[in-house]
């Protein structure tokens, strides 16, 4: 069994990710591209930045779209992937999400962050969320995805269980409901101006249910 890395690990996410392998069948995320169709996303020449990026499918989207994507992750091998394509866009920085803004000071039309928000505490989200606001323009755009909850399926009902689908212990994921992403963006400088709520079984016979939440929040 894998060793657990506490949340409250400071580099513990950055130890994971730098040592996890990484999955092959991953794909742009559709219902993400799905939800922003309806915000008014305007992807030739707009500058976009994805938070957490890992292999990069989404972000190779929002080029093939025209927009100039950019891009930061904790993982360095993906970084030096991203980076030794031989082409403009996308760029990629080595860094963490409650970062951004020391890292770029570019202004952007749409940071995105999709699976990664879930890995930081309260205060970090705080501080990700104050860093992320100072890089996008008036009335830019912050779109983001979190886990809220796995559910073992038995019986025909469902069962809490965040252990059904994710059975790597090391893997350091924090799962809280929906109500505590959109209390934390309220008490930002972002306002929210859409939300998607996504619910997904899985397994070959729907052994497990897992339910997720998008949020997308314009700076004010």
């Amino acid at each position: 069994m894998s060793e657990r890395i506490s949340p409250k690990d400071k580099n513990g996410v950055e130890k994971f990710w730098n040592s996890a392998g990484r999955s092959s069948f991953t794909c742009p995320d559709t219902a993400f591209f799905r939800f922003v169709a309806h915000l008014d996303v305007q992807w030739e020449g707009g500058s976009v930045l994805d938070l957490g990026f890992g292999q990069g499918h989404d972000l190779f989207e929002v080029c093939r779209r025209g927009a100039n994507g950019y891009g930061i992750d904790i993982d360095r091998r993906v970084v030096d992937e991203i980076n030794n394509i031989d082409s403009e866009y996308p760029k990629a920085i080595v860094g963490s999400i409650q970062d951004v803004s020391s890292l770029l000071k570019a202004d952007f039309d749409l940071v995105y962050c999709l699976n990664a928000m879930y890995y930081l505490s309260e205060a970090e989200l705080n501080s990700a969320l104050k860093s992320i606001s100072s890089v996008l323009k008036p009335g830019g755009l912050f779109v983001f995805q979190a886990l809220t909850g796995d559910f073992r399926n038995e019986a025909g009902s469902s069962v809490l269980d965040n252990s059904s689908i994710m059975k790597d212990e090391s893997n350091p994921i924090l799962f809280r409901g929906r109500d505590f992403y959109t209390d934390l963006v309220d008490r930002s400088t972002l306002e929210i101006c859409g939300i998607k709520s996504m619910k997904e079984t899985f397994k070959i016979n729907e052994e497990a249910t897992r339910t997720s939440v998008y949020i997308a929040a314009r700076k004010r």
